[in-house]
């Protein structure tokens, strides 16, 4: 489900955001447009005593501007993804992945299952899961079903994905996927089969 996010423009693309990620980009453009007010009140205060400073109190003011024209960068990129935001809202069933809801896959090559969350650029956390729609793992998944096998396309190289399951629910009940046990292989390449000895009986 999509909503229309902050006066967003529909002839322009979409920056997608889950409803969790769009607050804490807003409080993050709250927080930087502080420290931007901050410096500047320091500048302001200070910039007479810097224009008469000698070569170490210019460095510090030089420092000083730089990281106001770096704040000021952040928060105009911040500010135009928020201007073009949709908020997306997963639906509460579906068989497929979409924005916002976990997925579990299984790499068939090595048999280790993952979870992912497909979110919009500005989410983007891989160390918690997060990728972007438009990563390569991002672009396979999304839109496609439970049971899929996925082919992704990365710079490590090809590996396929099989679609586990999606949503909050399923990831509660369902263990992590192991791997098959391995056997033993006779002289003619059949797994060497246990044989049961009967138990002593008791006199």
């Amino acid at each position: 489900m999509v909503q229309w996010g902050l006066g967003r423009d529909r002839h322009t693309a979409p920056v997608y955001f889950t409803q969790e990620g769009i607050a804490q980009a807003i409080e993050r453009l709250r927080r930087l447009k502080e420290q931007l007010r901050s410096l500047s009140a320091q500048i302001r205060d200070e910039g007479d005593s810097f224009d008469e400073a000698e070569d170490e109190g210019m460095i510090k003011f030089s420092a000083i501007q730089l990281e106001r024209a770096t704040i000021e960068a952040r928060i105009a990129d911040l500010g135009a993804m928020l201007a073009q935001a949709e908020v997306i809202k997963p639906a509460r069933a579906t068989n497929a992945v979409t924005l916002g809801m976990p997925v579990r896959v299984v790499d068939l090559r090595t048999k280790r299952a993952s979870t992912y969350l497909v979110v919009g650029p500005a989410e983007v956390d891989p160390d918690s899961g997060r990728i972007s729609y438009l990563s390569p793992v991002g672009r396979a998944l999304l839109g496609r079903p439970v049971g899929d096998v996925v082919v992704v396309d990365a710079p490590r190289g090809r590996g396929r994905l099989r679609i586990a399951g999606v949503g909050r629910s399923w990831l509660r009940r369902t263990p992590v996927q192991r791997r098959e046990p391995r056997h033993r292989a006779t002289r003619s390449g059949l797994p060497r089969r246990r044989v049961r000895r009967p138990l002593a009986r008791s006199r």
